[in-house]
């Protein structure tokens, strides 16, 4: 089953949802110049902000959201029944209810311009009132199986879903944003819509579904990431992959979210 095109009604309504946010949080400051001055961004590049026809790097939108005092997934994921947006800080949310333990997650990706499943390796483990993720990401731009990106962050509520924000130094310093919901396939498992950004340039935006799923409490992880982790093109899928991308191509139809785009 083909993916969806990547240049999507799904996407539009992102960046619309964005624009939309910006504009609501930008009034809560009294003027646009005056946040562009207290921001250091320029005034013409964050009008293509405002019109939803450039997207800023996850750098950029962090810095945004530490300014108007919110969650960064606030700009992406529409609240139903909210009219306003809530500006001010709120008091920190309990911690995803999430099963700590290792998680295969199963991304529906394009490799060397052929469609791919990255398949990573997370641990999800609470600390404190925190939930911190680690992952072992094969890098997708080239299609040798062993070479992985070391993600770290952490993982919040975001009403019936969670957001998992995390970064990685190695090679370009890349970050991700992704939107958890539990999905059909088990009680540990989630649907997630992601947004990855190439740190060295911060040109390249990557947007993917993928679903997560609970691979065990102690499992052996030597043995977890190099027999199960990887880039793995569609010709070479066995019957275990052929599944889970059924099963992402399914949602795609429904979330139309698997783009590439240059800004």
């Amino acid at each position: 089953m083909a993916l969806p095109p990547r240049t999507t009604q799904h996407f539009d309504g992102f960046k619309s949802n964005f624009a939309r946010t910006l504009k609501s949080l930008c009034g809560s400051k009294g003027s646009i110049n005056k946040v562009c001055l207290e921001l250091g961004v320029n005034r013409q590049q964050f009008a293509k902000y405002l019109t939803g026809s450039t997207l800023p790097s996850l750098y950029a939108l962090q810095r945004m959201a530490d300014y108007f005092e919110v969650d960064p997934s606030v700009f992406f994921v529409a609240r139903p029944g909210s009219s306003k947006l809530a500006l001010a800080k709120k008091a920190a949310p309990p911690p995803p209810d999430v099963a700590q333990g290792y998680y295969l997650e199963y991304a529906a990706v394009i490799a060397e311009n052929k469609e791919a499943l990255r398949v990573s390796a997370w641990k999800f483990s609470h600390s404190g009132a925190q939930v911190i993720c680690h992952g072992e990401v094969p890098d997708f731009q080239t299609s040798q199986r062993f070479q992985f990106a070391q993600y770290h962050g952490t993982i919040s509520s975001f009403g019936s879903a969670m957001t998992l924000n995390a970064t990685t130094k190695k090679n370009r310093n890349a970050n991700m944003l992704a939107v958890l919901m539990p999905f059909e396939t088990g009680p540990n498992d989630y649907i997630a819509l992601s947004v990855r950004v190439d740190g060295a340039s911060r040109s390249e935006v990557i947007g993917s579904a993928s679903i997560f799923r609970f691979a065990g409490n102690a499992p052996d992880l030597v043995a977890l990431v190099s027999e199960k982790c990887g880039t793995f093109h569609k010709a070479k899928f066995n019957k275990g992959m052929s599944q889970t991308w059924a099963l992402i191509a399914r949602q795609c139809a429904l979330y139309e979210l698997t783009i590439r785009l240059t800004l």
